[in-house]
This record gives C-alpha cells, sequence and structure tokens, in this order.
C-alpha cells in the first residue's frame, strides 16, 4: 500500500495559560492547555475536518497523572491556530502527567490514540 494511505498522527502538549477569575461565589482558577496535532510523515497540522465525530466528539482527550489519582477527560476545541486545540484543567499537583488524544481520521476511519507526558502542577 503506499505510505500515503496510512494516518499517523503526533500529539505535543503546547503551552498553558493560568488564569483566576473572581465572582461573587469566590476566586475560579483554571487553566487553559493547548496542544498540536500534527501529521507524522510532513508535520502538516490536523484540522476538525479531517476528523471523524465519535461519541458527539471529535477529539476525546484523557489526561492522568503518574499516581493514577488526578484524571479529565476533555474534548478540546480548535484555536483560530491551525493543528492547535485548548481545553480548560487544572493540575493538582506537581506530577508528570500522560496526555492522550482519542481520534479518527476521516482518510482511514480507524480510532487512534496519540499521547504525550509532560511535567505540571
Amino acid at each position: 500500500m503506499p505510505s500515503s494511505f496510512w494516518f499517523f498522527a503526533t500529539i505535543s502538549h503546547s503551552s498553558s495559560i493560568f488564569s483566576t477569575r473572581k465572582d461573587r461565589v469566590g476566586t475560579i482558577s483554571c487553566v487553559l492547555n493547548a496542544f498540536r496535532l500534527k501529521l507524522a510523515q510532513d508535520g502538516k497540522p490536523i484540522t476538525e475536518a479531517d476528523l471523524k465525530e465519535v461519541h458527539t466528539q471529535k477529539i476525546h482527550l484523557l489526561v492522568i497523572d503518574q499516581t493514577l489519582d488526578g484524571y479529565v477527560h476533555a474534548h478540546p476545541l480548535p484555536t483560530v491556530e491551525l493543528g492547535i486545540y485548548q481545553f480548560s484543567w487544572t493540575p493538582h499537583k506537581t506530577t508528570t502527567y500522560r496526555m492522550w488524544a482519542g481520534i479518527v481520521p476521516l482518510s482511514t476511519n480507524q480510532q487512534e490514540f496519540v499521547q504525550t507526558s509532560f511535567l505540571k502542577g
């Protein structure tokens, strides 16, 4: 089969924006995290148009810490920069986290999990 048939993605934790907001109930802190999805073959960004919707979402993101105590399941949204997706999450400790993005490319119709690790907290 030609190599263009295969869809291999890579993921990398891109950035974090820490924010604190005060409202009438108290202070809410959250972290807006961003990550990049791109094709492993040529580095082209993976856009929402490249992905199939599964269980009402195009991306299912799982983040878990190395002790298995901290866990989040998020549905990131695209940013204005192609291939960059953003989600809100606040880490509860300084540790290494592993992040998986579950995607189904339209070109293969096969579920794929891409993953990366990063230090946070």
